[in-house]
């Protein structure tokens, strides 16, 4: 695999290379004698020439990294920006041949700029992107974190037997379960330290109930295993509160 694409990426610079010297070789044959008559916008064409070609090579030969950062799509609008950059920029050395050669200097870089605000545009957007992913994914991750949670508690109260502190628990279970799937997914609100600070110590408190329900109940830990599904119903309330803030 990785002879395939270091023999992919040779043929891709030979290409290139080879069509980098046919366009300067037109370039000197179209404007040979230009060089003579104005040396300094001439050698200024063939800058702004080499500049297009040099950038039309690079997501050519190299378009991992702009698909590993861009992703596909944003990387397909790069190569057509490069591509149409090169384009337009020869077009105006064409168009300002026999023109001032300040308003020529000037047309390019006002392009070399609009390429770079779109260029800068492009990552805004595919940093955008990516937040969006990161953040649907922690999403993803914290609600199955705490449905596990939740499912585990409750298979451990089904273990226990019944009797009136066991169904005072399990009441306060369902009440405590029902709060927290009513409420906005965990994960969600990352903008909100509070809150974020909240649903660690909701974590821990489920992950606390649950080790408590491993052993056998006693009165002692009957009593903080209610303070705890109590005192976690209220961190729920109280980060959907901030929340609404």
């Amino acid at each position: 695999m990785n002879n395939k694409t270091s023999s992919a990426s040779i043929i891709k610079a030979l290409g290139c290379i080879i069509f980098d010297i046919a366009i300067i070789l037109g370039f000197y044959r179209a404007f040979g004698l230009f060089f003579i008559i104005a040396p300094d916008k001439s050698a200024l064409m063939l800058l702004f020439l080499l500049l297009g070609l040099a950038l039309l090579n690079a997501v050519i030969i190299f378009p991992r990294p702009f698909f590993k950062v861009l992703g596909v799509p944003y990387s397909i609008s790069m190569i057509i920006l490069t591509v149409f950059y090169v384009l337009i920029s020869n077009t105006l050395s064409i168009l300002f041949i026999g023109g001032a050669l300040v308003g020529y200097l000037v047309w390019q870089l006002i392009l070399i700029a609009a390429y770079l605000v779109i260029f800068a545009l492009i990552l805004f957007f595919v940093g955008k992107v990516e937040e969006d992913n990161i953040r649907d994914e922690k999403e993803q991750r914290d609600k199955t974190l705490i449905k596990l949670y939740l499912m585990n508690i409750e298979a451990a109260l089904g273990e226990k037997e019944n009797g009136e502190e066991a169904s005072r628990i399990l009441t306060l279970f369902k009440s405590l379960k029902e709060r927290i799937n009513a409420s906005t997914p965990f994960g969600r609100i990352t903008n909100n330290f509070a809150v974020l600070d909240l649903e660690e110590k909701i974590k821990r408190n489920l992950i606390s109930i649950e080790e408590i329900l491993k052993i056998d109940l006693n009165e002692d830990n009957l009593l903080e295993l209610e303070k705890l599904l109590e005192s976690t119903k209220n961190l729920v309330i109280n980060r959907e509160s901030l929340n609404i803030k």
